[in-house]
């Protein structure tokens, strides 16, 4: 929800929302700031706090408008809703991603208006998952969340809530099986190498701390040196390099 996209890309939400503008000679409109917060603040009770992505003349005929088309914040019992409205919507892997980003923002708004931040409504008037994810989608469906029953204990404190990963090497793969928080199976990612599964998992957005990040990149890297060493890989403990013969070595004679 950035003002300012990233080189190479045409709009974010975010340029669209706070820096909108239907040409390069006029001036950019920040609609959070002052169509959001700014009406809200002349008239707590108002309805017009409206934004929108779209741009008539740019995206009538464009090949991909933005998919998130508006949002609106109403105030009702001294709390600040935000209802917002999606034409499209990837359903599997963008959705969560963009309910974050507009929670980030609802806080915003929230607290520059001073009410409590309320509920948060998000309607997609077409929701879907792409064929290249259907694979993915239907583990998760398969899932028993109810039957099965956890198989790790979990310090809630700590903690990633998005789960864990069972790592192990199967044939000449390196498999990563994510488990959610009560212990159901959530996916399964294989590859041949660390960077192989590692780019799987983060196109997912699959881990939220960056400390779990990094103890699953350094146990996928474990699992590749096993991998192609020939030793056995178990999670946690280091390798065991005992059954690698090394050459004879020669003594070493003292030169004086």
């Amino acid at each position: 929800m950035n003002e300012t996209p990233s080189e190479g890309i045409a709009y974010t939400y975010g340029s669209r929302l706070r820096s909108w503008k239907t040409d390069a000679s006029q001036d950019a409109v920040n609609q959070i700031a002052t169509a959001v917060i700014g009406n809200m603040a002349h008239s707590p009770d108002s309805r017009r706090a409206v934004a929108t992505t779209i741009i008539p003349t740019i995206d009538a005929a464009a090949k991909e408008p933005p998919c998130l088309i508006s949002v609106q914040a109403l105030q009702s019992d001294s709390r600040v809703h935000l209802f917002c409205t999606f034409r499209s919507h990837d359903i599997f892997k963008a959705a969560i991603p963009n309910a974050f980003g507009l929670l980030r923002m609802h806080d915003e708004i929230a607290e520059a208006t001073g009410f409590e931040r309320g509920s948060l409504s998000i309607v997609s008037n077409s929701a879907h998952i792409y064929e290249g994810d259907f694979e993915h989608a239907e583990k998760m469906i398969a899932c028993s969340h109810l039957e099965r029953k956890p198989k790790r204990v979990w310090d809630a404190a700590g903690a990633d809530p998005r789960g864990s990963f069972l790592i192990r090497l199967e044939g000449d793969e390196i498999v990563a099986e994510h488990q959610g928080p009560n212990g159901a199976i959530l996916g399964e990612y294989r590859g041949k190498s660390a960077k192989d599964v590692s780019l799987k998992m983060a196109q997912l957005h699959l881990v939220s701390q960056i400390g779990h990040a990094f103890d699953i990149g350094h146990e996928l890297q474990k699992a590749e040196h096993a991998l192609k060493l020939g030793l056995g890989y178990v999670q946690d403990p280091p390798l065991d390099f005992s059954p690698i013969a090394l050459p004879n070595l020669s003594p070493i004679t003292e030169v004086h």
